[in-house]
């Protein structure tokens, strides 16, 4: 089973525990991945499938190819921007894109945190054979630890080193500085 398709099965069994007509009262999520309303319609877009007949209904009702190929869309879109990390499709699955680097977001009363979500879709990704898992986020900063030393030192440097040079340059060619770029300009007469 490619990757891809191991992690649809994975997210399908927490979700809904495969179950393609589930639907959720509480949040109006629906179908075996649990999507709701705005990114059925998104997912959907992005399958090529953003004009059909289901585009009008809730997922529940789409059959379980459109579902699959919705979520599959979606989740190859996730793995491409979050660092090729099914950890971090997971998150973002979960809490949407701004909840990948926050492990420790809630999910809401009685719900697990973003971070214990990923846990347990990896560890059932696992359980199917998976493979390319990365079981932390990567690349990604999370707000659960703060700043390190070694990271404001980082900054610093790029911008002394970088930063600064580029702008030395870029202002002695273009005859600017800093001071008269946001200095009023005078009135000529």
């Amino acid at each position: 089973m490619a990757p891809l398709d191991t992690f649809l099965a994975a997210i399908r069994t927490q979700e809904s525990g495969g179950d393609y007509s589930a639907y959720n009262a509480g949040s109006g999520a629906s179908g075996a991945y649990q999507f709701t309303a705005g990114t059925w319609i998104q997912a959907l877009g992005m399958a090529g499938l953003g004009n059909s007949v289901y585009a009008r209904e809730q997922a529940y009702q789409a059959p379980a190819s459109v579902q699959d190929a919705a979520a599959a869309a979606l989740m190859s879109a996730y793995y491409t921007q979050f660092g090729q990390s099914w950890y971090n499709v997971a998150e973002a699955w979960y809490g949407g894109p701004g909840a990948v680097g926050h492990p420790d977001e809630s999910g809401g009363p009685g719900y697990p945190t973003v971070g214990e979500y990923a846990s347990d879709v990896i560890a059932i990704y696992n359980s199917l054979g998976g493979t390319n898992v990365a079981t932390v986020p990567t690349g990604i900063p999370t707000l659960s630890a703060p700043i390190s030393t070694a990271f404001e030192t980082d900054v610093g440097d790029y911008y002394s080193n970088t930063i600064e040079p580029l702008w030395s340059q870029w202002s002695f060619y273009a005859g600017y500085t800093l001071t008269n770029i946001v200095s009023v300009p005078v009135k000529l007469a």
